[in-house]
């Protein structure tokens, strides 16, 4: 069956023009989890760090207004990665068909296309959502030179509830911040560290293969628990965070655009819940807090691998693509996490950069399929 998707088509597109004009080109894909696009310099906001992410926008294509299929990771990722709606998956959530296998079984997803157009395609992370398809779609997604590198959760330490256990009614155990001490955990502790290190591995690998290839890297971060080494949560005070513009519903907005999902405080387990009354400033202070230096965290992994990029001289030769599988909110109109269709919760970044092309900056409204 015939590839259906949007991001498939721009980067074969390109990669077929650049090859057109002085041979083969790669791609190198990473999906960041949980990310906004108001977090980035390149979107107009100076108060989070990021100087990787900055850089790489900088030499880029910037869609400013891109929007995801649905605010949650498994139907979201199910939909770019084959470049089919949620309706036309029946991938709405996590519960029932939350495979796309199931509905379309000889679909062609996105690693899929490379693959059988020659490339050798390798991932990590969290491309695909977690058993969704079942073991990461391989050997149909990826080539067979080296297994897929999984994803795994890793909560606090120290908590006592399991992955899957709710704390509260509309409360998970994740739903919290914890940074931690270099000394007791260093960098290597960290997921986001693993899969750097690993797609600077599998970087050098294709390397040395040759021919063309794809390769995927899904980071983690920023999403929940927000966890990072402490010198990243360090490069912020609580007191000095922006607070949060638009706190309040809009007048007359319906009960069916909220979800009451809240917050655990990690130092003493207390939970807050933003319905009927909103979070306290402070612990919102906190949580935008945690979700900052963990997007300082993971543009520091991201930098890593654009560093190795360059230093292995495969930067001039190589597509990169980032963006977020979906927006997130940190108390605007008094909601938290994603699952609503208010703008910060679908709006997402979106950065390509290809070295043989001019650089533009993309206003007009576009979606991950468009």
């Amino acid at each position: 069956m015939a590839v259906n998707s949007a991001i498939v088509l721009f980067i074969a597109a390109t990669v077929t023009i650049a090859q057109a004009a002085g041979g083969p080109k790669n791609v190198l894909f990473m999906p960041v989890d949980d990310l906004r696009p108001e977090l980035l310099e390149a979107y107009d906001q100076k108060h989070i760090i990021t100087p990787n992410l900055d850089r790489l926008a900088k030499e880029s294509l910037v869609f400013q207004r891109a929007y995801c299929q649905h605010a949650l990771c498994i139907p979201s990722r199910n939909s770019f990665m084959t470049g089919r709606r949620p309706d036309t998956t029946h991938v709405w959530a996590g519960l029932g068909n939350a495979n796309f296998r199931v509905t379309g079984p000889d679909w062609i997803s996105l690693p899929e296309h490379f693959k059988n157009s020659g490339y050798t395609t390798l991932g990590g992370g969290k491309t695909y959502h977690p058993n969704s398809p079942p073991n990461w779609d391989e050997p149909k997604s990826w080539s067979q030179d080296q297994p897929y590198f999984p994803f795994a959760l890793v909560k606090c330490p120290n908590t006592t509830t399991t992955q899957n256990e709710r704390v509260g009614g509309n409360v998970a155990p994740i739903d919290t911040w914890c940074p931690l001490d270099e000394k007791e955990y260093p960098d290597t502790f960290h997921y986001d560290w693993k899969l750097a290190n690993h797609t600077i591995y599998t970087l050098k690998y294709v390397k040395d293969k040759g021919g063309p290839w794809f390769v995927a890297a899904g980071f983690r971060r920023p999403h929940d628990p927000w966890m990072m080494p402490k010198r990243f949560w360090d490069m912020y005070s609580s007191d000095d965070i922006p607070t949060v513009l638009h706190r309040n519903r809009p007048v007359g907005s319906p009960d069916i655009a909220f979800h009451n999902q809240g917050i655990i405080d990690y130092s003493n387990d207390t939970e807050y819940l933003p319905m009927p009354n909103p979070i306290p400033v402070e612990i919102q202070q906190k949580v935008r807090h945690g979700y900052f230096a963990s997007v300082s965290w993971v543009d520091s992994q991201i930098g890593r691998v654009l560093q190795a990029l360059d230093d292995m001289s495969l930067a001039d030769d190589t597509l990169v693509v980032l963006f977020g599988d979906h927006g997130y909110q940190l108390g605007e109109h008094d909601s938290w996490h994603k699952m609503t269709n208010w703008e910060l919760a679908v709006r997402v970044p979106l950065i390509i950069r290809a070295p043989w092309n001019q650089l533009v900056l993309v206003r007009g409204v576009m979606h991950l399929l468009s």
